[in-house]
């Protein structure tokens, strides 16, 4: 269970910081410019994503509380560490939402700023 929360945070993360798995051998043969539109892309590929995690995650998570299912070595609630999914997923999206945030603004700025030059 602890190793699905690390992991799903660190992905939260390396989205976050734009450090997610990407496709870069195809994205660095772009020009600059549209590697902007490929990075909004990616963070829109990886929200849905999370929100799959976490729709389904919190489906799982209800069927185990119907259940009433227990870890088999301690009698934990398997709900809580199924809990860790949903909650990942819902990290998931909220670092793709600014990782699309902060692509528009980059794009905003460049644009802007050819204009400002003329």
């Amino acid at each position: 269970g602890l190793f699905i929360l690390v992991s799903m945070l660190g992905a939260a993360l390396a989205v976050k910081d734009g450090k997610a798995m990407g496709i870069s051998l195809l994205t660095d043969l772009l020009p600059a410019g549209m590697q902007k539109y490929i990075t909004i892309l990616q963070g829109v590929f990886t929200g849905v994503f999370g929100y799959l995690l976490l729709s389904y995650g919190i489906e799982m998570v209800k069927s185990e509380l119907r259940l009433n299912m227990k870890t088999a070595a301690l009698g934990w609630p398997e709900a809580l560490f199924g809990s860790f999914i949903p909650s990942g997923g819902g990290a998931l999206i909220t670092a793709s939402i600014c990782l699309i945030v902060q692509g528009i603004r980059q794009i905003k700025e460049e644009c802007g700023g050819k204009g400002d030059k003329r």
